[in-house]
């Protein structure tokens, strides 16, 4: 039986039950990455976000299919525009590298994929989809609003008509008439209307990708072809997502920079084109770090790479990254990644002490079962991680108060905990050759003790600990264990 889940709705405001379309199913769209450069902490503060849930809704018994783009065309550089305006990221990336943009497309798509790893964030078991290779489905919408009236083709490009659709701003709160206020729009003369925006760019040869708007084929830049074009970064998750996921499905995740206008213009897609619905909008909150904006220009941006070769490891870097709720700020600094490496040991160090406790496993204390109960509500109550990890600390003390407990907290931990939280140490793996090696060096370093031959003895144990084994001394018996 599934769980009671409830989140947080961008699109309503107020937190929610969570009820599938599917009983028993969750269909999940995540924004993905623009591949150009190297994803900062931030980019992965939101990707985080979206593991948790995953991972969540898995522990809650419900079978999830989650899809996570790869955005590889498209996306321009001022993005925070109702119409996007300036130079696409990829040609840009392209141009300062000198090489072709879709490698360059390839290679930090790469890159990507190994800072997940190191972070530990689930694959999409949905597919990774990239938006280059879903251009006749995105021509294919474009097509269906002209048809349907809410777009047009003027000199090469397709705008969407925001003012037909009347719940367009639904989302981020946004009404027309503030937005032009607000002068979050640009200056074209070709143009209806200032907020409508591009589904689909005209491209002259300057932009090195580009397809046929009737065929969908890639086409030359050299070419003079008049219907030569690229999308906009909008319609792409908008196909991708209705390839994968179908015309409607249950949660999308972006981080709050996605609410408008990229968000916004999908639902005016979906909407118009296949009456497509999305139920619950999950955005994560900016992160600040050191207490300020992250930029280049202040020294505080780092990507994943840069904390790694200041010597902090991946799974340090998770636990500072998730410890937050995702709909607060999350101050990121050298100290939040110390209190992540403390907290991280101070819980191996409980699942290592208490898994070596023998139990008879007797029936669950009222207050460990109390904390069991708090543990798991916090996290279907809108991923609370932050109470989450409380109740799991609070589970910690009793443990070393009630040797009693500590085999059923280490089971815990084993199981529901990691499932979630995914912080541990990665143990060494121990195959049975290296075993058998290890137990011939103890046996040979135990003889050499009883000959009190102290310097082969110390030798012995310093070979296994660059072997990451520790020995340990106790009542004449020598045991080992992994570090």
């Amino acid at each position: 039986m599934t769980s009671d889940i409830f989140l947080t709705n961008t699109l309503t405001g107020k937190k929610e039950k969570f009820t599938p379309i599917e009983a028993g199913k969750v269909k999940i769209y995540s924004c993905g990455p623009t591949v150009y450069d190297f994803a900062h902490i931030g980019n992965f503060r939101s990707f985080l976000m979206s593991d948790i849930l995953f991972r969540v809704l898995k522990y809650g018994k419900y079978d999830v299919t989650k899809v996570q783009n790869i955005t590889d065309v498209g996306h321009l550089t001022n993005d925070d525009l109702a119409d996007a305006q300036g130079e696409d990221k990829m040609l840009k990336k392209a141009k300062l590298e000198k090489k072709d943009p879709f490698e360059i497309a390839r290679y930090y798509e790469n890159c990507f994929i190994e800072d997940e790893k190191l972070l530990r964030i689930l694959p999409p078991n949905g597919g990774r989809p990239r938006a280059t290779e879903f251009i006749p489905e995105q021509i294919a919408i474009c097509k269906t609003l002209i048809q349907n009236g809410y777009a047009y083709k003027i000199n090469g490009s397709v705008y969407f008509r925001t003012t037909k659709f009347k719940d367009y701003g639904k989302l981020s709160k946004n009404a027309l008439k503030d937005l032009v206020a607000g002068a979050r729009v640009e200056v074209n003369d070709e143009k209806e209307n200032p907020l409508d925006f591009a589904l689909w760019k005209h491209a002259d040869k300057k932009h090195l990708m580009q397809w046929d708007f009737e065929t969908g084929e890639k086409c030359n830049p050299n070419d003079e072809n008049p219907n030569a074009g690229f999308p906009g970064w909008h319609i792409e998750c908008s196909a991708m997502s209705k390839k994968l996921l179908g015309e409607t499905f249950d949660i999308h995740t972006g981080g709050e920079d996605n609410i408008f206008p990229h968000h916004e213009c999908e639902i005016a897609q979906n909407e118009c084109a296949f009456h497509g619905k999305i139920n619950y909008w999950l955005h994560g909150k900016h992160l600040l770090v050191d207490g300020k904006k992250m930029s280049k220009s202040k020294g505080n941006f780092y990507t994943i790479r840069d904390l790694l070769d200041k010597g902090w490891q991946g799974n340090e870097i998770r636990y500072a990254l998730i410890s937050a709720h995702y709909r607060t700020s999350l101050n990121f600094s050298e100290k939040s990644l110390q209190d992540a490496r403390a907290s991280i040991k101070r819980l191996d160090e409980a699942r290592r002490i208490f898994s070596s406790t023998l139990s008879s496993k007797p029936p669950l204390t009222r207050d460990l079962e109390s904390l069991f109960n708090k543990y798991k509500t916090a996290l279907f109550d809108d991923l609370n991680i932050p109470e989450s990890l409380a109740t799991v600390f609070e589970m910690i003390s009793l443990g070393y108060k009630k040797e009693s407990l500590q085999s059923e907290i280490s089971e815990f931990l084993e199981h529901d905990f990691d499932q979630i939280f995914d912080i541990f140490p990665q143990e060494k793996v121990i195959d049975k050759a290296f075993k058998k090696e290890i137990e011939e060096k103890i046996k040979k370093r135990n003889q050499a003790r009883l000959d009190k031959n102290w310097e082969l003895s110390d030798q012995i144990r310093d070979e296994l600990g660059e072997k990451g084994i520790k020995l340990i001394d106790k009542n004449d018996e020598t045991s080992w264990k992994v570090i």
